[in-house]
């Protein structure tokens, strides 16, 4: 018996023990980058506290402008989610600094009277690929290339205070969200893209084609890992482990397709780093606490290894994408740009508000990031530096979480695993007793 209890303590140690040390399931260089998972893993921690420092505290960077009424293009609308958590808090404009407001009119003005005569924003707002001749064919020129994204400029715009609606699981689900997905990655698309359905890519696909899909399942890995981050579990916000395990831990491909987002915005970041120096950017807001807090913090995200000037290898070479396709290069990036810029109107037909906001303002911030790389001295608004911070803060949290969710995962598993452990040795326990006392109390043959 003594020995079967010396087992048990031995198993229920050895469960104790295991170890929680290696959490990342990413190893090796990055797919289309130029470093690896662990790099990132390694700087992620400090760069993550500089971005969030930055989103949370700074006025500049909280407060992004949005119609949220604009009615699909592609489909009758479906209706407005009725959940409570769908619904989006604007900003009354008293509490918007005078200074911000000033300025984002003076730069919608400006956008607007630009876009007038831009072929680009022929948009024919139709889905499998129907696309006006005209626009996929429009000559590639200089003045064409920053139009990335459809951006909002009607009077409907208000201003959202970002950590006052964070990004979380709504109840937001069901055909609705699945025909959002389905139009971003399967209909309104490149017209070569047809090695990648899904966000997932054949091996045979070209690198174009494997970027540009990536990109978008990267930004949808974060949202997944949002929503798993802060599930609602009755009356409180918690982590969903299901959620993660379903949507990202059985699809290591979507896990590497958000570390290969975070790398391209990173370097996105770092290229348009000197004319976001204080120096060269303005960051006011009328509030001179503020604007010290938000200038010390730019500086430290724009001075930080990943994406420093002076930093010895970018997350991602941009200069390779096309390297190998340059006979139709202008024409393979104008599809590049028109399938991004489609996708970004998609974002209206989302459903719940709030779902709406963030999907807007992450392809803004996307959108940015490719302006950023295929763009020669691309004036960027407010609105788009606004996007690209928070985007890569949305994405290096997410980064970040992978972590966290492996360690919660291999905890729940060692926890049923040490229940089954003391069950089976409770049980062997018991046993033993009962045979040791029936052992002692059944007479011998003598003392009959």
């Amino acid at each position: 018996m003594w020995k079967m209890l010396g087992l048990h303590t031995w198993l229920l140690f050895g469960v104790i023990g295991m170890g929680l040390a290696r959490t990342s399931i990413l190893d090796g260089p990055l797919e289309d980058c130029c470093c690896e998972a662990g790099t990132i893993d390694d700087h992620n921690p400090s760069l993550l506290k500089i971005l969030e420092s930055l989103v949370k505290d700074s006025i500049y960077f909280r407060l992004f402008r949005v119609d949220l009424m604009k009615s699909c293009p592609y489909w009758p609308d479906d209706g407005v989610c009725m959940n409570e958590n769908c619904a989006v808090c604007p900003s009354d404009d008293t509490d918007v600094p005078l200074v911000l407001r000033d300025r984002d009119s003076q730069e919608c003005r400006r956008s607007e009277k630009s876009r007038k005569d831009d072929p680009l924003n022929d948009v024919d707002f139709s889905l499998s690929g129907l696309v006006k001749t005209s626009m996929s064919t429009s000559p590639f020129s200089v003045d064409d290339r920053s139009v990335w994204t459809i951006q909002d400029d009607s009077d409907a715009m208000v201003y959202v205070d970002l950590v006052n609606n964070p990004e979380r699981f709504t109840g937001y689900a069901g055909p609705s969200a699945q025909r959002i997905w389905s139009a971003v990655y399967d209909e309104n698309c490149f017209k070569f893209a047809k090695d990648c359905k899904g966000g997932v890519c054949k091996a045979n696909a070209c690198r174009t084609e494997r970027v540009f899909f990536r990109l978008i399942s990267g930004v949808h890995s974060s949202i997944s890992m949002h929503i798993a981050a802060n599930y609602l579990w009755g009356n409180s916000w918690s982590v969903n482990t299901e959620v993660y395990k379903l949507r990202l831990r059985h699809s290591k491909d979507r896990i590497q397709n958000l570390y290969f987002a975070l790398a391209v915005v990173i370097r996105a970041v770092g290229k348009i780093a000197p004319r976001l120096q204080p120096e060269h950017a303005s960051y006011k807001t009328g509030l001179e606490n503020d604007e010290v807090v938000t200038e010390g913090r730019v500086r430290e995200l724009l001075a930080h290894p990943l994406l420093a000037p002076g930093c010895r290898r970018k997350t991602f070479d941009e200069s390779e994408l096309f390297e190998n396709e340059v006979a139709d290069a202008a024409d393979r990036l104008g599809d590049f740009r028109t399938a991004f810029r489609n996708i970004s109107s998609i974002m209206d037909c989302v459903g719940c508000e709030k779902c709406r906001l963030w999907g807007k303002l992450q392809f803004l911030g996307l959108g940015t990031a490719l302006k950023v790389l295929f763009s020669d001295q691309p004036d960027l608004q407010r609105n788009e530096i606004v996007a690209l911070v928070n985007l890569a803060a949305k994405l290096s949290r997410s980064v970040h979480n992978v972590g966290v969710m492996e360690r919660r995962v291999i905890v729940e598993e060692r926890n049923k695993t040490l229940f089954s452990v003391l069950l089976a040795g409770t049980l062997v326990i018991a046993l033993s007793v009962l045979v040791h006392r029936r052992r002692r109390t059944k007479p011998s043959v003598n003392q009959e």
